[in-house]
């Protein structure tokens, strides 16, 4: 019978030590799991940045297609008036009643003048289709960005979903360490309450 007792005092401490093993064990998944969680959490913050650039940029290209075909009609009123430019010289030619001297000082100085407006009008065509070009370029960008859109939500829900199934995971895995903490001062108590049979 006292040969006994020692052998289920060791048996009680055996059983303390595995119970305080699962806790280390399950303490230390916990505290990897946080970690993951605050990895995941930094993600989802990085991507909502993201996809609200996505947004900004889609409210861009919208606005933006009013300027591009505002943008077009002044390209053909510039075409029609450099066309109309280009036909001076020839009604300065038309007139028949004028001598031939009065023709010529008036054509020449017709194309003179012409060739000044038809090159201001030039420039102003070709910073025209710069700006074309470049709004052109915005569109497409920001079309690209409406497009990544709906792909950035889904990965962000995704996310926020495994975010919650592991502070569920959290949860359940405090709560086996509470319960874990509990048998393990009972199991204390049972072998204090074995010592002190022993040292009677």
């Amino acid at each position: 019978m006292g040969l006994d007792e020692p052998i289920e005092k060791l048996k009680a401490n055996l059983v303390a030590i595995n119970v305080i093993v699962k806790v280390a064990n399950s303490l230390k998944a916990s505290c990897k799991g946080k970690q993951e969680r605050q990895d995941l959490a930094r993600e989802v913050t990085t991507l909502k940045q993201e996809r609200d650039a996505l947004k900004d940029e889609s409210e861009k290209r919208r606005a933006s297609q009013k300027h591009t075909s505002d943008f077009k009609d002044l390209e053909k009123m510039l075409e029609k008036d450099n066309k109309g430019v280009s036909d001076l010289p020839n009604k300065s030619a038309s007139g028949g009643s004028e001598s031939t001297l009065e023709i010529e000082e008036s054509t020449l100085k017709n194309q003179s003048d012409d060739d000044e407006e038809q090159k201001a009008v030039e420039a102003i065509v070709r910073q025209h289709k710069a700006l074309f070009q470049a709004k052109t370029e915005q569109e497409q960008r920001a079309l690209q960005a409406e497009e990544a859109l709906p792909c950035s939500n889904a990965i962000i829900t995704e996310l926020e979903t495994h975010i919650s199934q592991q502070e569920n995971e959290q949860k359940k895995h405090s709560e086996e360490s509470s319960d874990t903490l509990a048998a393990i001062k009972e199991l204390k108590a049972q072998t204090q309450n074995l010592e002190e049979e022993l040292e009677k």
